[in-house]
């Protein structure tokens, strides 16, 4: 048996996500590899078995894949649980304090699957009475890493980007942090969840939960700045559900 695990996140993660695949290859005794991601649609087609994904895209894919396991960022404001925010990233010397500050300004953002670098923000937007068109701009460039980037070199004036990519940037590469600062956070969130797909007997499903829960890979974990992995269940998402309701319920009201 192979298990084909994928990565849709950060690439500045990818050292736990191949640590973790490893892992659970040698406990059940089978052969894994790790693959970037193209398509959520690989789940369906049964070229990927398990994964590393989004909040957002698990919530729409539920029930075509399990919810199985999620890391827990070592932190104080984690409080041992499997969450993350959503932190507002400005230049140094641009005058915004709060995201109060920021209408007219310009924005980019990850990508539309995303929920820490999107539909949060759409969500926060909507908690204000306002639309994406309180930005001068609000642009899709790519990863959280390209819009700290963007951000620092001055291209764009913020961005929300994961907690979590921001705390494993501090701490393994904090010159990409240089000249930049967080004026608020939005959340927590329930943090992005390891998943398995349908088509995984249940019982091999299980094996690759308790083989993450018992990953004890110190320095892959200091490095990513994680205490672990933890189980989840579906409804552990609840969270990210109702923010996308919500953001979906003000995008039809704007229609009519």
């Amino acid at each position: 048996m192979k298990l084909t695990f994928a990565s849709f996140l950060s690439p500045n993660l990818e050292t736990l996500y191949r640590a973790a695949t490893g892992h659970v290859g040698r406990r059940l005794g089978i052969s894994t590899e790790l693959v970037v991601g193209s398509s959520y649609e690989e789940f369906g087609r049964r070229k990927i078995d398990a994964g590393f994904i989004c909040g957002l895209p698990y919530v729409r894919l539920a029930g075509g894949v399990h919810a199985v396991a999620a890391p827990v960022v070592d932190g104080p404001r984690y409080r041992g649980r499997p969450v993350y925010f959503s932190d507002v990233v400005a230049r140094a010397d641009h005058p915004a304090q709060t995201f109060a500050d920021l209408r007219g300004a310009s924005w980019c953002y990850n990508e539309p699957d995303s929920h820490s670098g999107y539909m949060t923000v759409l969500h926060h937007l909507v908690r204000l009475g306002e639309t994406p068109s309180y930005f001068r701009r609000f642009d899709a460039v790519g990863f959280h890493l390209t819009s700290l980037r963007l951000v620092a070199e001055g291209s764009y004036d913020a961005s929300a980007i994961d907690s979590h990519v921001l705390a494993v940037c501090n701490r393994r590469d904090p010159d990409l942090l240089r000249g930049l600062k967080v004026i608020e956070s939005i959340g927590p969130s329930t943090i992005q969840p390891v998943v398995v797909a349908d088509h995984v007997p249940p019982d091999v499903r299980e094996a690759i939960a308790g083989a993450l829960v018992d990953m004890h890979e110190r320095s892959v974990f200091d490095q990513a700045v994680v205490a672990g992995f933890v189980r989840v269940c579906d409804s552990d998402y609840d969270d990210i559900r109702a923010i996308a309701a919500t953001v979906a319920a003000a995008e039809r009201r704007l229609d009519r």
